[in-house]
């Protein structure tokens, strides 16, 4: 939905959104942002959250907060007046002994696409304006500003990676003087409220909010889909505006995602292992751990088992845990998780094969998921798979990773090549699309 669409629209708040993937179900509560214990969405809240329970019995369940994880509180009281609505969430959640996670975009990374159309005091101005109109809205008695402004500063300057920016108070009192041209008054809540408010474009922060928004927006939705097609049952609390926003594309991507995954194993599980693969196994001194990264209908496992391989096979779809059920053999040890989530030990393996599997990453984690599969590897080990380049056809898709030649080499600067091939063509996809394909077929050892 797009901000337009989202202006013509008249809808409740809070805004309670349910849906299912097969048994499986999306709890997703829209709150207006409060931390008063006497409002009364809460009560909403709390039904919405007895009848997640009811329907969500004895499944893998996860609870996403927005904002970052927030500490478990006495009571239901001090959760919402020190942490608001997401307080209250992680309370119900704790005592439910539910995994809390906030699924957010990395900050560094978050500010860097930020800058490809703003400056960095516009950017560090609606950061701040944003943390403002949240002290404005605690209830009394308020902390000390000075303090909790710096608090949220410090973190700024610590997660941004902008070492050579002032992220003092009195700093951002002379950005949003120049921004805004009016004196500075952090008790002007309802000023704050505007220009954080990513609807109106009346100021440069309330377009920096919108940009921010429609990031966040797109990682929120890849993040549930990832938990979804992991066989998890969510219940998610953010801003209302988040989960109007979100809807339509989520209501879409529930309806394939059971029919993709479940085309793409039939149509991949017959086949051969990949030739790379094949290929790479030439290059492996010594053969004893292996780890194959998107395992998917689990070909290539099984090649790693015959060839002697202890190996270990990552992948978020429960299809592959299917899969793996049918082999029997105490070497092969599978995990159904996403590649940022995976635990990847230091000096680990010997081979690390990832067939097609990497550009599937998020942007904001390929550099940290990348670098864990280098560290993973003995020295000498081998690493082999793909990058998609820029000119893939599917390279408009903001959930996935692309590189030009250049980038893929600079990854590539700490290893030893063996073989870097390039390759561009017309061929069909596993299910019988056609595409247009660049590709960087690459063979490397870890020096």
């Amino acid at each position: 939905m797009t901000y337009d669409e989202y202006q013509k629209n008249r809808h409740k708040t809070p805004y309670l959104l349910t849906i299912r993937a097969g048994s499986n179900f999306l709890y997703y509560f829209g709150e207006r942002h409060s931390f008063n214990p006497e409002d009364t969405q809460w009560v909403e809240e709390k039904e919405f959250w007895d009848k997640f329970l009811s329907d969500t019995e004895n499944q893998k369940r996860i609870v996403f907060v927005e904002g970052g994880k927030r500490p478990d509180e006495v009571d239901e009281k001090q959760s919402i007046l020190k942490h608001g609505g997401m307080g209250l969430t992680t309370y119900f959640a704790h005592q439910a002994g539910i995994e809390t996670y906030s699924p957010e975009p990395d900050e560094k990374w978050e500010r860097s696409e930020l800058e490809k159309e703003f400056t960095r005091e516009q950017i560090q101005c609606y950061y701040f304006s944003r943390v403002v109109h949240q002290w404005g809205r605690k209830q009394n008695p308020k902390p000390v500003f000075e303090e909790y402004i710096t608090h949220f500063l410090e973190g700024d300057k610590k997660e941004s990676g902008w070492s050579d920016f002032d992220f003092s108070l009195e700093s951002m009192k002379k950005i949003y003087v120049d921004i805004f041209h009016t004196a500075f008054n952090e008790n002007n809540t309802d000023f704050f409220y505007s220009v954080v408010n990513p609807v109106e474009l009346k100021t440069i922060v309330n377009k920096v909010s919108r940009a921010s928004s429609e990031i966040r927006d797109k990682y929120i939705v890849g993040k549930i889909e990832e938990y979804i097609k992991q066989e998890y049952s969510i219940f998610a609390q953010y801003g209302c505006s988040h989960v109007v926003m979100q809807e339509p594309l989520l209501k879409e991507i529930f309806s394939e995602s059971q029919k993709d995954w479940s085309d793409y194993y039939k149509a991949t599980k017959a086949k051969p292992p990949r030739p790379l693969l094949v290929k790479a196994f030439e290059y492996v001194a010594e053969k004893n751990k292996a780890i194959d990264i998107g395992g998917g209908a689990l070909n290539d496992t099984k090649y790693l088992l015959k060839q002697g391989f202890d190996v270990t096979v990552i992948d978020k779809s429960p299809l592959m845990e299917q899969e793996a059920k049918n082999i029997p053999s105490d070497r092969l040890h599978a995990f159904t998780v996403g590649f940022e989530d995976f635990d990847f030990l230091e000096n680990e393996y010997d081979l690390a094969s990832a067939m097609y599997a990497l550009p599937f990453i998020d942007p904001a984690h390929f550099d940290s998921i990348f670098t864990k599969i280098k560290s993973s590897l003995k020295t000498g080990g081998i690493f082999c798979g793909q990058f998609f380049g820029e000119r893939d056809e599917w390279s408009t898709n903001p959930k996935m990773t692309f590189h030009t030649k250049e980038q893929a080499e600079n990854l590539l600067s700490d290893l030893e090549i063996i073989s870097f091939k390039e390759e561009e063509k017309e061929d069909k996809t596993a299910k019988g699309d056609m595409k247009h394909w660049h590709i960087f077929h690459i063979i490397a050892r870890k020096k």
